[in-house]
């Protein structure tokens, strides 16, 4: 084993480890111990991997057997799907993603994983709003002297427009009420 090597592995998601060492190994088959040379040693990862490609390009040869199994062998979910699935059903929880799937109620519904992470649109939909500030208070003290009222569509859509906005016309309407209704 030569641990001189300084190497990095990259896996399929993306993964980087650090290899220790290299070496030779040798392997038990039906035909006997055959070795394979510049194998990488790391440490870090959890299994074993060995890579079909390399072994092809130093002429070992591989035999695959037709063995299929009559339904699924295995079922996959990636945590990318859960939350897409999570999105595409209104952020729905995961415990009812899991029931839709359990039931076969959904066609094309992959396994769900259950998250515990927080959703961001979940929980900004969660927050309540702040009430309006308390801290300037008015209160009018004579009628009319604070009117509340709505002028929207402050200029609306019409097949004859008046000559002046009708904010406008409100707004001197309410106030020659006032006037009157003072007086």
């Amino acid at each position: 084993m030569d641990s001189t090597v300084n190497t990095k592995v990259k896996l399929g998601n993306g993964t980087i480890f650090q290899a220790q060492g290299k070496g030779t190994i040798g392997v038990q088959t039906k035909q006997g111990t055959r070795f394979i040379r510049d194998v990488l040693l790391v440490p870090d990862l959890e299994h074993k991997l060995l890579s079909l490609g390399q072994l092809l390009e130093n002429d070992h040869t591989l035999q695959f057997q037709d063995k299929y199994t009559s339904g699924v062998a295995i079922k996959v979910s990636t945590v990318e799907d859960s939350w897409l699935w999570h999105r595409r059903f209104g952020h729905i929880n995961f415990k009812n993603l899991k029931l839709l799937y359990k039931e076969n109620m959904v066609e094309g519904l992959p396994t769900i994983e259950e998250k515990h992470e927080v959703c961001e649109g979940c929980a900004f939909g969660k927050h309540h709003r702040q009430p309006f500030s308390k801290g300037i208070t008015w209160r009018a003290k004579e009628k009319l002297e604070l009117v509340h009222t709505d002028l929207n569509p402050t200029k609306p859509e019409v097949a004859n427009p008046p000559s002046r906005p009708v904010a406008t016309s409100e707004l001197i309407l309410l106030s020659g009420i006032a006037d009157t209704i003072m007086t």
